[in-house]
């Protein structure tokens, strides 16, 4: 199982089921909406099986999707240094100085994660 594939697939398949939601006349015959559920059923029951997929991969010890282990997809994972006003990933229980401050930075340090 490749988590970053499976996640690709899950926000490709999320967007078709919002586009077919969204395109959807405000007046259609029956079979014609009847035809377009069923496509978004397909596409309901497709997400769920990537979703159940990803969740068991994680819940044996997989590793994250690339896009969720970069900081800068990860919401409050992020703080400006009051000193050279870069942009820092929050590093619980370490030090404050690492390699992201600006070289002049007093907190700059190019050897600290």
């Amino acid at each position: 199982m490749d988590p970053d594939v499976c996640l690709k697939e899950q926000l490709k398949i999320s967007s078709d089921i919002i586009q077919l939601i969204d395109a959807a006349p405000e007046y259609e015959d029956f079979l014609t909406k009847a035809k377009r559920l069923y496509e978004i059923e397909d596409l309901a029951n497709a997400l769920a099986e990537r979703v159940q997929c990803l969740a068991g991969w994680l819940e044996k010890g997989g590793f994250l999707p690339k896009a969720w282990r970069n900081p800068q997809y990860v919401a409050e994972k992020e703080e400006e240094c009051d000193e050279c006003g870069s942009t820092i990933p929050i590093a619980h229980g370490g030090s404050l100085a690492n390699k992201y401050h600006d070289s002049s930075c007093s907190l700059h340090d190019p050897e600290a994660a």
